[in-house]
């Protein structure tokens, strides 16, 4: 087995439903990114049972890689269990003392779309999850909690190793994601992209319920796209996204607010266009390194 460098790993840590599919899908399309052999494998990660899930087990990490000196520089990956403390506690110190030195890229969204998207997504998975559940849970808050999250993994890389990426300039303007992140790396060549394509995009709640129920699916296969059309939109109807009440909404700004200054004031990340629009500074618990 090739030796990949230690300096040569790239991987996007999160956050979780903030479009790291479709970054790792438009990077791997770059000739010197060896790309994983299965994009999520939170090697790294303390639960186990994501690892049962995997289709790729291995023992060693660079056993993930069919890396190629010759025309390769960077291996990439996508886990975003890397950042999901306090339910997944040690992974930065995990990967340290594998002895990386990685790249990070880590994506972040508006809090409020992400939490309604995870919300969204564990309802998908489990026909028995109750829709009516609050959108304040700690889970969901400790994963938008975004300068927490880095914070576990400072105390072991530099600033200078993560690259923060706006979903939504994700969404809009891909190429210039995708230029930002070839600078950081200093690759010479961008992949050239077309308009922005969602690499993986869950199923809807309605396409989830028939395709939970086989005699669903095979009745859709009869029925005539028009009514195909009128069913989808009275399931849409019963299966109504959840939205925030104003008390929640109101939870989550007061929860998150020194959270979203600290990540202001030390990433330089605009979160005024989230609603947080007091101009403070932001109490860091440590001293910036």
């Amino acid at each position: 087995m090739v030796q990949i460098p230690n300096d040569a790993y790239v991987i996007i840590i999160g956050a979780m439903k903030c479009g790291t599919t479709s970054l790792y899908n438009y990077l791997i399309n770059c000739p010197e990114i060896c790309a994983c052999k299965t994009k999520e494998p939170e090697f790294f990660s303390e639960d186990r049972l994501v690892h049962q899930r995997n289709p790729c087990i291995v023992r060693r990490y660079e056993e993930l890689w069919d890396f190629n000196p010759k025309s390769h520089r960077y291996v990439l990956e996508a886990s975003t269990g890397y950042t999901m403390y306090p339910y997944e506690t040690s992974v930065p110190g995990k990967i340290h003392r594998y002895g990386l030195r990685p790249k990070f890229i880590y994506l972040v969204r508006n809090p409020f779309d992400r939490i309604r998207s995870q919300h969204e997504h564990v309802a998908r998975r489990s026909a028995k999850f109750d829709l009516s559940s609050s959108l304040t849970r700690d889970r969901y808050l400790a994963i938008s909690s975004y300068f927490l999250q880095l914070e576990q993994y400072r105390p072991f890389f530099p600033k200078q190793s993560f690259l923060i990426l706006d979903f939504d300039e994700l969404k809009s303007k891909p190429q210039t994601c995708i230029n930002r992140v070839c600078h950081f790396l200093g690759l010479s060549q961008a992949p050239m992209l077309g308009t922005y394509q969602a690499f993986y995009r869950s199923p809807s709640r309605p396409e989830a319920f028939v395709g939970r129920h086989p005699l669903l699916r095979a009745v859709c296969n009869f029925v005539p796209r028009s009514g195909r059309r009128l069913g989808k939109q009275v399931l849409e109807r019963v299966f109504r996204k959840r939205d925030f009440t104003e008390e929640e909404r109101a939870a989550v700004l007061t929860r998150l607010e020194n959270d979203m200054f600290c990540f202001q004031e030390e990433y330089g990340f605009d979160v005024s266009k989230w609603g947080w629009l007091q101009g403070r500074k932001a109490s860091v618990s440590r001293q910036i390194a």
